[in-house]
């Protein structure tokens, strides 16, 4: 079943040319490698214990570096390895060439090596250094999806159509079978389970195995457009006098926006992403995001969402919008989904759209 993901993945990145799918593919590979001492074993097939026997099968250094690289290739679209990427593979190389200069000594040699009363301190060794990676990685993927929340809110009106669920599920899934599998290593360890006793790891695998790869599979490719440099641009004047003027500069460009808003109601259109506004303005992102900073709002979405709140509260008012649902009139306001409509309404007005409508009319009742 991995070997058959592995290769849809292979087909669908030869065929998309999308790197995401090339690395998913690699670590559906990697499970199956995982697998195979247990599938093999049950079949009555030992070629891996004897004609194998300390040759380097272990692929668990690489789980790691593989899933941080397919979040970041999963939502650039100009995602590219570098020289410098290719330090994540060291410690797999490591231990894989110690077993390789010990497995083509001949069995004599790998016999010595396993029975050497330093060998165990070896394998503790390797042991730490594996804890250290899923430590280093997990987190550095759970970083990456925290950065990605915050960066759809600066660059898109309504995140919601930037599915990042997948992430979350992705990450959390990995982390629950390398968790899983350490806790049947260390009872294997303690409790000297036989091989027809410790095999819940591989089933709770077979089921990773599943899930992952038809999630990922019906996963379409995230193009957030990440951009890094764009994050890590701050405004940073030393100078006090021209730190005011940029201010200033900045001020007078919000302005402008507000009023080419308001003019062409761009935020009309549901989709609006920080980049069309910048393309239909002529104006960088840096700088619309800058302006925006300066602004009482908190980033892009909510300030487009705050035109849309407007459009809403005008609209709803509007004999001409009395046959129109609420959320009908929501959807002509710039919003783009119901759950979208409710939850921004409700953290602008701190009502939700049926409770103001409600307000106003018990308010034109009074008057």
């Amino acid at each position: 079943m991995a070997f058959f993901f592995a290769l849809l993945f292979w087909l669908r990145a030869r065929r998309e040319e999308r790197i995401s799918d090339s690395l998913m593919g690699w670590l559906m590979f990697i499970l199956a490698l995982q697998l195979q001492d247990y599938t093999f074993g049950f079949a009555g097939i030992n070629f891996l214990w004897e004609e194998l026997n300390g040759f380097p099968r272990g692929v668990n250094l690489l789980i790691g570096p593989i899933i941080y690289f397919y979040l970041k290739s999963q939502s650039k679209p100009n995602f590219r390895f570098h020289t410098k990427d290719l330090i994540h593979l060291l410690p797999h190389l490591f231990f894989t060439c110690i077993g390789l200069i010990v497995f083509f000594q001949g069995a004599s040699a790998v016999q010595q090596f396993q029975s050497n009363p330093y060998n165990p301190y070896f394998g503790y060794f390797n042991t730490l250094v594996r804890w250290a990676s899923y430590l280093f990685y997990f987190s550095r993927c759970f970083q990456i999806y925290n950065t990605y929340q915050v960066w759809v809110l600066k660059v898109y009106s309504d995140p919601s159509s930037i599915d990042l669920k997948w992430f979350k599920l992705f990450i959390q899934i990995m982390l629950f079978g390398m968790v899983f599998k350490e806790v049947m290593m260390v009872l294997d360890h303690f409790l000297y389970l036989s091989f027809y006793q410790d095999w819940w790891w591989n089933l709770a695998l077979v089921l990773i195995v599943i899930l992952t790869g038809i999630r990922a599979y019906a996963q379409p490719a995230i193009l957030l457009a990440f951009d890094e440099e764009l994050e890590e641009r701050k405004i940073n004047v030393e100078d006090p006098i021209a730190g005011q003027n940029q201010s200033l500069q900045l001020k007078a460009l919000y302005n402008h926006i507000v009023e080419k808003m308001e003019g062409d109601k761009m935020y009309l259109q549901a989709g609006l992403s920080l980049k069309q506004l910048s393309d239909q303005m002529n104006i960088s992102q840096l700088e619309i995001s800058n302006a925006i900073q300066q602004s009482p709002f908190d980033n892009f979405n909510d300030f487009i969402n705050s035109f849309r709140v407007e459009e809403f509260k005008k609209r709803v008012a509007d004999t001409r919008y009395g046959n129109f649902t609420l959320l009908a009139i929501g959807l002509e306001s710039g919003f783009n989904s119901k759950a979208t409509f409710n939850r921004v309404f409700a953290k602008r007005e701190g009502m939700s759209p049926k409770e103001y409508l409600a307000s106003q009319n018990a308010k034109n009742e009074m008057e």
